[in-house]
């Protein structure tokens, strides 16, 4: 069968590795262009056609939906209608990521502990309830696709009221935000649960942690993503009950209000004194936490990609390796260009994919140019390893990073370290 993969991030790099290794599979498209991606596996294919002149020149038994903006446009429902068995939520149900206030609505009606918030679309009104408010701290929160770089973790009330005016005037994210979301700031470690789901039925992922900000010790500005760690071994009983009921709850309220969720959903919560609660959903998986969940799978992931699109799910769950995986990423100079630096690209990087048992490297903002490899986003690439611990891991994935970095490249040595 031939697979088709729409996006060109590391995230759609691990997609179709994995996808790749399906006796199923004879080849797997990745569009748009992503040629480093092609260096994982023989089976790989992507080139510069767009996304609909490759679907009349191929003929695909399944796609799979990788980033939100595609899926908030509705890609998935044109995948569907085109006869392709698609992985991806409809652009009503992908709401549940790109509108920040849809959900926040479906939580609180559903009955999902979350922070409480309040909604704005006219920043003087923002303005005044930051001054106003008694909460411990404010988070910002675009409404609408961000690309991961749509919230705001004030320090204080100055901070979230330049994340205001800069989403409202549009120089925080280079496009102006209509609507903006605040939220209380809660405090607590952090955790990702991903499930692949179809209407009512879903099937659990696994968990993982992000590290956001791009310095050790999360210091300095949050970006997309510099690193993760998985699976996390201090869940609770309670807490997999409380996760498992979240997902159930979610469902059945999108399958109530007629948009019922077909995909990878992903949920952020974080560890309070009074327990979890739900921060976002996410509708992919997450970048870099596929680089970490897909190494760690031990089943083929196709029977179950094409269950979810089905929605019928092969029996039992899916099986995971009993190892840790570590992610790290190397990013571009003034990455992520948020506070008044010019992200700087066009470096040329020497990389292979070290496809080891234990280690690989995903490309991600990387493509080809006069025969070598030059940056063109601001996450260049990552490197996952499997080890017996943490600190296995890290090391081993370290050693990697320092062979293939250039002048500037930025990446922590520290992911992982608060498990």
């Amino acid at each position: 069968m031939k697979v088709l993969v729409v996006g060109n991030g590391g995230r759609e790099a691990a997609l179709a590795w994995k996808i790749a290794q399906s006796s199923e599979v004879t080849e797997v498209w990745v569009t748009p262009h992503h040629p480093a991606t092609c260096r994982l596996n023989a089976k790989i294919r992507s080139a510069s056609f767009s996304l609909y002149e490759l679907i009349l020149r191929e003929q695909f038994q399944l796609a799979v939906v990788g980033p939100e903006i595609p899926l908030s446009e509705g890609v998935a429902d044109e995948l569907r209608a085109a006869g392709i068995p698609t992985v991806g939520p409809s652009a009503a149900a992908a709401r549940l990521e790109t509108s920040k206030v849809f959900a926040k609505d479906v939580m609180r009606t559903a009955g999902v502990a979350t922070a409480r918030s309040a909604e704005f679309t006219d920043v003087r009104e923002a303005e005044a309830f930051v001054q106003m408010t008694d909460w411990t701290g404010v988070v910002v929160k675009a409404d609408g696709p961000a690309q991961g770089k749509g919230v705001v973790v004030a320090q204080d009330k100055t901070e979230a009221i330049a994340a205001l005016r800069g989403f409202f005037d549009g120089s925080w994210l280079g496009m102006k935000i209509p609507r903006v979301l605040l939220e209380e700031k809660i405090q607590g470690p952090e955790l990702s649960v991903f499930a692949l789901c179809h209407g009512l039925n879903y099937v659990n992922l696994g968990s993982a942690r992000d590290h956001k900000r791009l310095k050790n010790d999360d210091l300095g500005p949050n970006t997309g993503g510099m690193g993760t760690v998985a699976p996390l071994t201090d869940i609770s009983v309670a807490e997999q009950s409380f996760i498992d009921g979240m997902f159930e709850d979610v469902l059945f309220e999108m399958h109530k209000r007629g948009t019922p969720f077909t995909g990878f959903l992903f949920a952020g919560l974080m560890r309070t004194e009074g327990g979890l609660k739900v921060l976002e959903f996410n509708v992919r998986l997450g970048d870099p936490e596929t680089q970490v969940l897909l190494p760690l799978l031990q089943d083929d992931l196709v029977p179950w990609l094409k269950g979810c699109a089905s929605g019928e799910f092969p029996e039992g769950a899916p099986s995971f390796s009993n190892e840790t995986a570590v992610h790290v990423v190397m990013a571009a100079p003034g990455y992520p260009g948020t506070e008044g630096q010019q992200v700087l690209l066009g470096h040329t990087v020497s990389w292979q994919a070290f496809p080891q048992e234990k280690m690989i490297v995903f490309p991600a903002g990387l493509t080809e140019k006069s025969g070598e490899w030059v940056s063109r986003g601001g996450r260049i690439l990552g490197v996952t390893a499997l080890g017996a611990s943490v600190e296995e891991a890290r090391r081993r994935a370290l050693g990697v990073i320092k062979e293939v970095a250039f002048t500037g490249a930025q990446w922590r040595t520290d992911i992982g370290g608060a498990v």
